[in-house]
């Protein structure tokens, strides 16, 4: 039991969990009952006798608790992989700052203010720096709290470059290899992405209606007829978990990628960003005006069209939430534009005249036509020249947009605009390392692409086609005796089974959308995907069960 306490300590430190080992167990041994009762419970409707459920039951608690004890070691390994995915281009802004001759402990600060997925143990350093820790103990610290042996290696570097008062060379060749690394690692998980993306479908569709065909034809030829309880439990139980456990492994297996910035649900910087894009739109208003507005009109539309098509007129009621992602879709775009010419943009900014004020830099790139990026400097510009400070204007900026890449290069440029140093070299390096990064999240973004559109494409479409093909074929199925009793069983299995697929293609669509969230590491979005393949999948599948007839 020591061994054991000691173990979830140690695995809980590195997962960050702020949770004290007795209270952990605690209630992991209370949620493990819990679940294993209501296992066990549903189990029981199959007849089996107590001693058996008795060992049901115990098996379940011990694979319960299995599963919860290895939690924190899931976690931490997440975690690790998380600050792993930007850490080499964390580590290699450190080394552009320090051959601009940026102290060292400036540096570390400079990126734990930043919005790298590393920050928050940077930020734990740098308090442990302010509060006395000398900076060797402070890194160390971050290499004892994540369990990744990538992390250690550079931090180790960190400590050496600080000791031996090294430029920042070094540092940026390291973050290169793994960068490479990081390329390579992706690609490696894209030959196998195919296979699991069809493996998703081919267990989401055909494995439940193969289960049907069996129910049929065992009742109507076998006279093994199956309660309704057992369809429905089928539907609502084990395959929706075969493909929780299908996309947990697949989640699993997906490196960390590089994404945007997420804000939360109607955070006050996404007020700032959502308003600025209905600018752009030419739009006076403020965008919960327009949800308000958008609101009251759904509302009355759904009320008048409920005199005239009923219950469907409900679906109008989902106009503001539409809007809102597509308002986020547009966002999403216009900082993908402003990202793919944030190279050309700053090698451009890198050619200008030696001892050029920052000033004049950002004037320059607005009028140097790189379409959104440009606008963004042009605004910055004008608030300059009305008296807005140069550090000011380019907050301004990293505030109206949802750009990753954007917020890092203007860190940048208020380091230089602060420190007075010659940017150009520091600009130059820069537009070299987004146009790493741009191409490293085309590689990550197009490896997704087969496996997120195979999925919508199969929540959406086929799952719903190939159940209902599959449940025609079934229907087709007559049975040798034409008794009463063996035709009334038969439509009962099919009655039970129609119902129960409908409500299995809202689980599974409610899944496909939650998984390509994730892996998008956007997870509201999810909301928007469900509502755009729900319908889609009922109405396919009504369609199917009515029409493609065998």
């Amino acid at each position: 039991m020591r061994q054991l306490e000691q173990e979830l300590r140690a695995h809980l430190y590195k997962a960050d969990l702020d949770i004290p080992v007795s209270v952990y167990i605690k209630y992991s041994i209370l949620s493990c009952i819990i679940l294993s009762l209501l296992a066990t419970l549903m189990i029981s409707t199959f007849s089996f006798d107590p001693l058996t459920l008795f060992l049901i039951f115990i098996l379940l608690f011990i694979a319960f608790f299995l599963i919860s004890k290895n939690i924190p070691i899931t976690i931490a390994k997440a975690r690790a992989a998380e600050i792993e995915s930007d850490l080499p281009i964390a580590i290699r802004s450190i080394g552009i700052q320090l051959n601009m001759k940026v102290p060292f402990e400036k540096a570390i600060e400079n990126i734990a203010n930043s919005n790298y997925k590393c920050s928050g143990e940077f930020r734990k350093a740098v308090n442990m720096i302010d509060s006395g820790t000398s900076i060797p103990d402070a890194l160390r610290k971050i290499a004892e709290r994540v369990d990744s042996q990538t992390v250690k290696k550079l931090v180790v570097q960190l400590i050496h470059v600080y000791l031996e008062g090294m430029d920042g060379t070094e540092l940026k060749h390291s973050a290169d290899e793994l960068i490479n690394a990081q390329r390579f690692k992706f690609k490696e998980f894209s030959a196998k992405l195919s296979f699991l993306s069809l493996m998703f479908i081919a267990v989401s569709s055909i494995a439940p209606t193969m289960y049907l065909a069996y129910l049929v034809v065992a009742g109507t030829y076998l006279e093994t007829p199956t309660s309704a309880s057992d369809i429905w439990f089928a539907f609502l139980f084990i395959f929706p978990l075969i493909n929780i456990i299908l996309i947990l492994y697949i989640k699993y297996s997906t490196p960390p990628v590089l994404s945007n910035i997420s804000e939360k649900f109607l955070s006050e910087r996404e007020m700032i960003i959502l308003n600025e894009q209905l600018k752009n739109f030419g739009f006076k208003l403020k965008f919960k005006q327009l949800m308000i507005y958008l609101s009251l009109l759904s509302l009355a539309a759904a009320l008048i069209l409920y005199l005239f098509i009923g219950g469907y007129s409900l679906v109008i009621l989902a106009l503001p939430l539409v809007v809102y992602f597509a308002m986020l879709w547009s966002v999403e775009k216009r900082a993908n534009e402003i990202e793919q010419h944030l190279p050309d943009a700053l090698l451009y900014a890198a050619t200008l005249e030696l001892g050029m004020p920052m000033e004049k830099i950002v004037e320059n790139i607005g009028d140097a036509g790189y379409g959104p990026l440009s606008d963004e400097f042009k605004k910055a510009g004008r608030q300059i020249k009305i008296g807005i400070s140069v550090s000011h204007a380019l907050l301004n900026m990293k505030d109206r947009n949802n750009s990753l890449l954007l917020d890092r290069v203007i860190s940048l440029l208020i380091q230089c605009y602060k420190t007075g140093r010659d940017v150009h070299k520091a600009i130059k390096e820069t537009a070299e390392d987004i146009f790493e990064l741009n191409m490293l999240k085309k590689e990550q973004a197009s490896s997704l692409a087969l496996q997120k559109y195979t999925i919508l494409l199969g929540g959406g479409i086929f799952v719903p086609i190939i159940m209902s093909v599959i449940l025609n074929i079934i229907y087709g199925i007559q049975p040798i005796d034409t008794n009463v009793a063996s035709v009334k069983i038969r439509e009962e299995i099919l009655n039970v089974a129609y119902q129960a697929i409908q409500v299995y293609l809202v689980i599974y669509v409610l899944l496909s959308s939650l998984f390509v969230a994730m892996q998008e590491g956007r997870m509201r979005t999810f909301i928007g995907y469900f509502l755009l393949l729900l319908p889609v999948s009922l109405i396919l599948f009504t369609f199917g069960k009515d029409f493609l007839t065998f």
